[in-house]
């Protein structure tokens, strides 16, 4: 490593991380925006279905980008387009190390570690064929994608420098493949920056009901339906007015009701915070720390979520938040809506401390710092 010269890194990615559509790519993009900053980042990535909400000046910043075609083939069980464009950027360049963000991506960092001897990070936003065996409840397609899984995600975190876990349930797991002192537990889920308690709230005439959530994800799909089926109806029995307010993409066109709004994708989703009355996280399904929840619970709004919704999240001392089942969602939101029950900024600190970027970023830089020298 030539001085004065920040360390080179290939960062690769089996989604966009230049562009903010689930928790995954939220996160991803976290991760991204701190790369630029300490190193010399080459992106290699699978295109994303959409490009809503692209962090332009972060494409600037990196040394460059590579983008591969999506396929379901592709992504689900190998794509050789990816793999070459990847060691094309290796033969022009001469790395310190690659990082490899989120499942396969760590299998092709593995393949291309050995090829041209460049060691690997493996970053996890779960434990993925554990999602896959959750998910394939209402996607059986996925039961045969399984066996496939366990094998990438063991072989990606044999091999790494090291591997980094959302939280310390993904950690253990991984453990049981490798020494403890090669996985790392780093919670960052949301920046500090960009989300926090300390806004003005907007008044509604009407209450509204929030959830956030990229909905083309089997578990914010679900979740859209169980309030639709099961929630909405029985609240609106006593709150006629009510709002249920859906941010994020792919909303299912088959959900239209009087009382449902979808947005999209908006530009500022603590205006959004500011003026909902609540925030709902109706999660039964998935892996890993629920970007949402967190998110919630950064805005200082009160929020009702499910044990499963708080997977992997430390309830203790947490004020503003009720931890039910999907039966006791229309009685906790209308209660919430006769009495209105404002937001909390004692949650900040603990939040910030734990799930905000920039410690989990100080201390990933200093692991890599050990790890490649």
């Amino acid at each position: 490593m030539e001085n004065n010269k920040k360390p080179r890194c290939l960062y690769l990615s089996t989604f966009d991380p230049t562009v903010s559509s689930t928790g995954t790519t939220t996160r991803g993009r976290l991760f991204l925006r701190h790369f630029v900053e300490h190193y010399d980042t080459h992106l290699v990535h699978l295109q994303e279905k959409h490009e809503e909400g692209r962090d332009h000046a972060l494409v600037e910043r990196l040394e460059s980008m590579d983008t591969v075609a999506y396929s379901a083939i592709d992504y689900f069980i190998f794509s050789r387009d990816f793999y070459k464009t990847a060691a094309n950027v290796l033969r022009k360049y001469k790395f310190d190390f690659i990082f490899a963000d989120f499942e396969k991506a760590g299998f092709y960092a593995h393949l291309l570690s050995r090829k041209f001897n460049v060691p690997y990070i493996y970053n996890t936003h779960n434990i993925e064929y554990q999602r896959y065996l959750n998910v394939a409840s209402t996607n059986r397609l996925r039961y045969i994608f399984v066996p496939y899984m366990y094998l990438v995600e063991k072989i990606a975190t044999k091999n790494a420098l090291f591997t980094v876990a959302i939280s310390e349930p993904d950690a253990k797991a991984f453990r049981a493949w490798v020494p403890s002192d090669k996985v790392k537990v780093l919670h960052c889920a949301f920046d500090e920056n960009m989300l926090d308690p300390f806004y003005e709230e907007i008044p509604s005439q009407k209450p509204v009901v929030l959830m956030v959530g990229n909905y083309s994800n089997a578990g914010n799909r679900d979740g859209v339906y169980t309030v639709y089926h099961k929630i909405l109806p029985e609240v609106i029995k006593q709150c006629p007015d009510v709002i249920f307010r859906f941010i994020g993409r792919d909303f299912p066109d088959d959900v239209k009701h009087p009382n449902i709004e979808s947005l999209g994708f908006v530009d500022s989703l603590k205006d959004e915070y500011a003026k909902c009355t609540m925030a709902i996280a109706p999660i039964t399904m998935g892996g890993g720390i629920k970007i949402k929840v967190i998110e919630a619970l950064a805005s200082g709004r009160y929020l009702v979520t499910t044990e499963k919704g708080m997977e992997g999240i430390n309830p203790d001392n947490l004020e503003n938040i009720h931890v039910g089942t999907i039966a006791e969602f229309p009685r906790l939101i209308i209660e919430a809506i006769n009495h209105r029950p404002g937001k909390t900024t004692n949650n900040w600190e603990a939040i910030s401390t734990t799930y905000g970027v920039k410690q989990a970023m100080d201390n990933l830089t200093c692991e890599i710092e050990k790890a490649t020298h």
